[in-house]
């Protein structure tokens, strides 16, 4: 996992050319009033914390955010319920519009849709509402352990995961519709976010096996999984998995 943040960062180091990035975005049906925060790359490491940065919103729901980039990198904007993730290049200009609507059972706006446009806008589409969802990424990795399999067909299902995670980005780039950076960078994420999900997941299956707590309904599908293949759940082949991951999955690749 270290390794593919490493690998990841240096090309995001690599990618060096000053430019003028500029985004420009809109909130629909929204009543949210504040300002837009977010946050720029340092030196092409993704920022989350530092130096929050704000973009007035007018009246209309519109916002404009206007950077100098050195490098790219993950630019993270902060939208009422939602963290927006762009992987940017000096020179990109993108555009959004963010729809909102009532949910019926949290009393309150959230986020329904965003349509992209712009310098990668398709890959910003699909990164943002489907790849880069943890709960997605979660939800998964442990349909793989509620699968009843060998030991031995465990690298095989991870494979066909990965594969349909990253399937959406491999149509876009040969489609010529994101470039070879975007790419590279993108598809590096989506792999060491991956290998993340997987590796404590299992290890958290391995507690339970120890602990053996008690139920909680949000875990359910863990002690499911733990009831199909906790005979083949064991220390070994967790080490084992967690060398095959970092073997395969390069970042680079």
């Amino acid at each position: 996992m270290h390794k593919c943040l490493v690998l990841l960062l240096s090309f995001l180091l690599s990618l060096g050319a000053a430019g003028k990035l500029v985004i420009k975005g809109k909130l629909l049906n929204s009543n949210y009033k504040g300002p837009i925060f977010y946050n720029e790359p340092l030196e092409g490491f993704i920022n989350m914390f530092y130096n929050d940065k704000t973009a007035p919103l007018g009246k209309d729901g519109t916002f404009k955010i206007e950077a100098p980039l050195q490098k790219a990198g993950f630019l993270v904007i902060r939208l009422p319920g939602k963290m927006l993730h762009l992987f940017v290049q000096p020179d990109d200009t993108l555009s959004f519009e963010a729809g909102f609507a009532v949910d019926s059972l949290q009393q309150k706006y959230v986020l329904k849709e965003i349509r992209f446009s712009g310098d990668n806008a398709d890959g910003h589409q699909a990164f943002n509402l489907r790849a880069s969802n943890t709960n997605l990424q979660t939800f998964l990795v442990v349909n793989i352990f509620s699968q009843r399999m060998t030991a031995e067909q465990f690298p095989e299902q991870m494979m066909l995961t990965l594969q349909h995670l990253l399937h959406p980005f491999d149509s876009l780039y040969r489609s010529q519709s994101i470039n070879e950076d975007f790419y590279k960078v993108v598809t590096a994420d989506i792999k060491s976010r991956f290998c993340y999900e997987f590796i404590t997941s299992y290890a958290l299956l391995l507690s339970f096996k120890v602990k053996k707590p008690s139920k909680v309904q949000g875990l359910k599908h863990f002690y499911d999984a733990l009831a199909v293949n906790g005979r083949i759940l064991t220390e070994k082949h967790f080490v084992q998995t967690k060398k095959y991951l970092y073997q395969q999955y390069d970042p680079l690749d």
